[in-house]
């Protein structure tokens, strides 16, 4: 049973309209309000968002506490923008924005959906894992039992995966968070499938992202090494990171002549070299990140139309069927990917039907206008009896 009016949803708190998930989010309330009426009450913290590890030194946490405290006074005035919403969504990266939400839910009555990117208790955990000491050990438990506080404020809190569902409840021990799932999808006005056909003189294989131990860019590398005797076959990696140095200098050393590096692209640019590639990595590190995970570049991949590699998780045999829609091959495994890429390689159906069913399964499921429906369901959802 849908409402019987139109909502007032307030996209509410300091988030950051240059993270990817936010953007998407936004433009996607945009295009697809469904009869909804969309208010912004937005204050951006001038340091950022915390969404990467290398955020989580413990001097720059207490200057974006700071930070916080004064974006959340600026929200507070404006409390007249609030007060004519039913909902107020919380956008990833908003953990401590449900602070200042929390008044109109109890108070007022207003419902609060919250939209998780990652843990930070998560984040802290993996940027200190190798350097703990005890002073570290107390700030992460506080975080962690703050952060499991936080989590019983929304009425609903919304995943992009079944497999992250699970892992937030475990984590937090919350069996009874009302929870939704909801794909993040790609960009698809910027994401779509070319009308020119590949005319590579060699079998082009794309990363792209950032050099870190999650995307596994040294298992790809290892998977360079055991195929670089197939002279028509060549990785292109693009972006930047941590280990980029570590990755770049163990290509030299191997004097390996199949992979070039290029640094960051705009996604106006980055979708060229989608465009050319046969085949298209996701991300091959054997971690709980990747098992509850759908990398952005999945999404992507399967957006323009292409054969898409990626280490096999739950989250994506959730969603995704092997040598189907995706192909999928052993984590942190040279071997299983090379034999993945020589598979798809020699099979030219074979990547013909990856294409087109993984394209299909896109526009369908994970396109922008079915998940801000997906989204808004939910939402609506609040407000039946």
């Amino acid at each position: 049973m849908k409402t019987k009016r139109p909502l007032t949803i307030c996209v509410f708190g300091s988030y950051d309209e240059k993270v990817l998930s936010t953007a998407l989010l936004l433009s996607g309330l945009s295009l697809y309000d469904q009869g909804h009426k969309i208010v912004y009450v937005h204050e951006k913290l001038p340091s950022g968002a915390v969404y990467d590890a290398s955020h989580l030194a413990l001097l720059h946490i207490y200057q974006r506490t700071i930070n916080r405290l004064k974006s959340l006074v600026k929200l507070t005035l404006r409390i007249p923008d609030i007060l004519q919403c039913d909902v107020l969504v919380i956008l990833p990266f908003g953990l401590f924005d449900l602070v200042l939400a929390a008044p109109y839910k109890y108070l007022l009555r207003k419902k609060v959906i919250y939209i998780p990117q990652n843990s930070l208790y998560h984040l802290l955990v993996y940027a200190y894992k190798n350097h703990l000491n005890r002073q570290r050990k107390i700030f992460i438990h506080l975080i962690y039992l703050i952060e499991r506080f936080l989590f019983h404020i929304p009425n609903l809190v919304v995943f992009n995966t079944k497999a992250e569902v699970k892992y937030y409840t475990k984590l937090f021990n919350l069996p009874n968070l009302h929870t939704a799932v909801v794909p993040l999808g790609a960009d698809d006005s910027i994401f779509i499938p070319s009308a020119r056909k590949i005319t590579n003189e060699t079998f082009e294989i794309l990363f792209y992202g950032e050099y870190n131990l999650t995307h596994g860019v040294d298992i790809i590398v290892g998977t360079a090494i055991l195929l670089r005797k197939h002279k028509n076959i060549h990785f292109t990696f693009i972006g930047e990171g941590r280990t980029k140095q570590k990755i770049v200098s163990m290509v030299r050393r191997r004097k390996l002549k199949n992979i070039s590096f290029i640094g960051w692209l705009k996604p106006q640019e980055l979708v060229k070299h989608i465009h050319k590639a046969d085949v298209v990595l996701g991300m091959f590190n054997n971690d709980e990140a990747l098992n509850r995970l759908i990398p952005n570049k999945v999404y992507q991949g399967l957006a323009c139309a292409k054969c898409v590699i990626t280490g096999s998780s739950a989250a994506v045999k959730e969603v995704l069927r092997h040598k189907k829609d995706i192909y999928l091959v052993k984590p942190s495994s040279p071997k299983s990917l090379a034999q993945g890429i020589l598979n798809l390689k020699r099979n030219k159906h074979l990547r013909d039907k990856l294409k087109q069913n993984g394209y299909k399964t896109y526009v369908k499921n994970f396109s922008r206008k079915p998940t801000v429906e997906k989204l808004l369901s939910e939402i609506e959802r609040l407000f039946t009896k």
